[in-house]
């Protein structure tokens, strides 16, 4: 019986460990979301978390890999979803750019669109509410919001194999980053989709206080036109794709790594050329 007792020591042992090493997991997830939180608090958006909703990790889940339901090119990602399993609902927070890119991000609307309904010349205009003004300001105070819906397909398989079902909201605010957020529904929750939006604005506000260096962002792209639908500019919408294989994702991804830290020490050797120039 000695072997036995010793087995089944050894058992509990490694789920004891395993629990261990997913409850470790669990945190590392909730504080890279509280320290996504202090990120933005620092551009003057205030961000709460969702009482009764988990950080998910998503890494190696095909179905949560939101750039496979549209083109390579051109997309938002969402590294920080929440999820209340039973109630049927997510909340995905994307990455934001903290310069002058990351201040109209309208293009993203209408390349999620345009993929949604595979048609690249699909006059998204049908397919958004725009809001602006007072009207605006109950959407976590923008100046501008964006309000429409897309299926999360991917082979069949909606988001995490649940969520058949988004309302996708794009926010603009000036001289603060913008902020692209998606509600993710199952069938049962989708019923109450307003509900859920509206819990998801209210956990989000804009400040009014202006960034001194978004404000000089804001003059370089004082020229763009966000919401000027629909867009001149192909480019933008990337390419129709019914199927993206795994090798050109990850090479795309690769890239845009890449590209993104060539721009970032381009940016910080502009800025020490800049100090030593004014100190000279």
């Amino acid at each position: 019986m000695k072997p036995i007792f010793t087995l089944l020591s050894l058992l509990f042992s490694s789920f004891a460990v395993l629990a261990n090493d997913m409850n470790a997991v669990a945190l590392s997830f909730e504080k890279h979301f509280n320290d996504y939180i202090d990120s933005l608090n620092k551009y003057d958006i205030i961000l709460e978390k969702a009482d009764g909703f988990e950080v998910l990790d998503t890494r190696g889940r095909e179905s949560a890999t939101t750039a496979r339901f549209r083109p390579p090119l051109y997309v938002k990602q969402y590294p920080y979803v929440l999820e209340n399993a039973d109630a049927g609902v997510a909340f995905l927070y994307p990455e934001i750019n903290l310069d002058e890119k990351g201040l109209k991000e309208g293009f993203y609307v209408e390349n999620e669109i345009r993929s949604n309904e595979k048609n690249i010349d699909f006059d998204v205009r049908q397919s958004i509410s725009i809001l602006s003004g007072k009207e605006a300001e109950q959407y976590s105070n923008a100046d501008t919001a964006v309000v429409y819906e897309l299926d999360m397909f991917y082979n069949d398989v909606p988001y995490l194999g649940v969520y058949r079902h988004c309302v996708g909201i794009y926010l603009r605010k000036y001289a603060h980053p913008a902020m692209l957020l998606k509600v993710m529904l199952s069938d049962s929750a989708y019923t109450e989709k307003d509900k859920y939006v509206r819990m998801m604005l209210d956990l989000l506000r804009y400040g009014n206080e202006q960034n001194p260096e978004m404000e000089k962002f804001e003059h370089k792209v004082s020229a763009v036109v966000d919401l000027d639908f629909p867009s001149k500019k192909k480019k933008f919408c990337g390419f129709i794709m019914d199927d993206i294989d795994d090798e050109t994702l990850d090479a795309y991804v690769q890239f845009k790594k890449l590209r993104d830290s060539y721009r970032a020490k381009m940016v910080e050797k502009t800025d020490t050329l800049s100090t030593t120039e004014e100190r000279d």
